[in-house]
């Protein structure tokens, strides 16, 4: 039987962030990724969908959750065919025709984006 991994929606939802379930100490992202990590094996993250993550963005989730620790990563909303605005790509690519080589730079800067987490398991 397969595998089946359960998680939240984030780590900063507003109903994890105003129930109490964070323990005092835990008031800040890292904190509360961290802590997050030792009561789920998963999270959903959707922030990508709205921008692209940094390397070094992803580099600290995963630093900041355990070995196995999944990160379910929603596509950024042009990869998925949604409407876009411009500032939800990167600078450089603003300007930019929205063509297959427009697709292909960003899943590319995706999976850049991704390559921490991908590497942690």
């Amino acid at each position: 039987m397969a595998n089946i991994l359960i998680g939240t929606c984030g780590w900063t939802d507003r109903a994890l962030l105003t129930s109490g379930w964070y323990p005092p100490g835990h008031r800040d992202t890292e904190g509360r990724l961290r802590h997050y990590a030792t009561r789920f094996p998963l999270v959903e993250v959707d922030s990508p969908y709205y921008a692209l993550p940094t390397v070094r963005t992803t580099t600290h989730w995963a630093e900041r959750t355990p070995d196995g620790f999944r990160f379910d990563v929603k596509a950024h909303s042009l990869l998925t065919g949604h409407p876009t605005r411009p500032s939800a790509l990167p600078e450089d690519l603003r300007a930019h025709p929205r063509d297959d080589a427009l697709l292909t730079e960003l899943w590319t800067r995706y999976a850049e984006a991704l390559d921490p987490l991908r590497r942690t398991g």
